[in-house]
């Protein structure tokens, strides 16, 4: 096959649609009178060189991203940031409201829940119970109560527990409130509270504690 240079430069596209191997070399030739051309059949011709070699391009495949998956750990972490809410029961005692809590894993005991007292109040018979003794280099913080301003001791529980909602190294003041409703053991006081945020549902009569994040 001969042809001039622009028709030999198209032949390959043509011939690529009837045959994928039909433009698989060309060869640029010169003529017997001179002129250089381009072909895929040099026979014919002399001083030929191979300018194309290979085979049709095949269409672009699009890139493969593998699917990301998700590792233990990223569950692990989100796992880590939920935010379990706690609720528990209250119930009236007088004009206070009562709630039930657990000191060191072996104690019940019942506090007036009172957000506005910035340390939790225990009373000298469950501080005995759980074996804690104030030591005379104790310290001591400074109470309003309706007899005036005393001097209590302070202590430290290891952990204290509401339902699910636990918070440990609890420091409270050991302090017996007059005249408290049968069965309360002091005030649970925001040296637990504040630790979470804290609803009060009285008409569910519930205690409703989250983890503040």
């Amino acid at each position: 096959m001969k042809c001039s240079v622009a028709l030999c430069l198209a032949l390959p596209l043509v011939a690529g649609l009837s045959d994928p191997l039909a433009w698989a070399i060309t060869y640029r030739c010169v003529d017997p009178s001179g002129h250089v051309v381009f072909t895929d059949s040099p026979s014919q011709l002399s001083t030929c060189t191979v300018v194309h070699k290979g085979h049709p391009a095949e269409p672009a495949q699009p890139a493969q991203h593998p699917t990301p998956e998700l590792s233990s750990s990223s569950v692990k972490v989100e796992s880590d940031r939920a935010t379990v809410e706690v609720t528990v029961p209250i119930h009236r005692a007088g004009r206070s409201l009562v709630v039930q809590a657990r000191l060191n894993g072996e104690r019940d005991a019942k506090f007036i829940v009172d957000t506005g007292a910035d340390i939790t109040v225990l009373s000298h018979e469950v501080v005995r119970d759980l074996g804690l003794v104030p030591t005379a280099s104790a310290p001591t913080i400074t109470l309003n109560t309706v007899g005036g301003t005393i001097r209590a001791d302070m202590i430290r529980v290891g952990v204290i527990t509401v339902g699910e909602a636990e918070v440990r190294n609890v420091m409270v003041a050991v302090h017996d409130l007059p005249d408290p409703p049968t069965g309360v053991d002091g005030l649970l006081g925001l040296s637990f509270l504040d630790q979470f945020l804290v609803t009060l549902d009285l008409q569910e009569g519930k205690l409703h504690l989250a983890r503040r994040k």
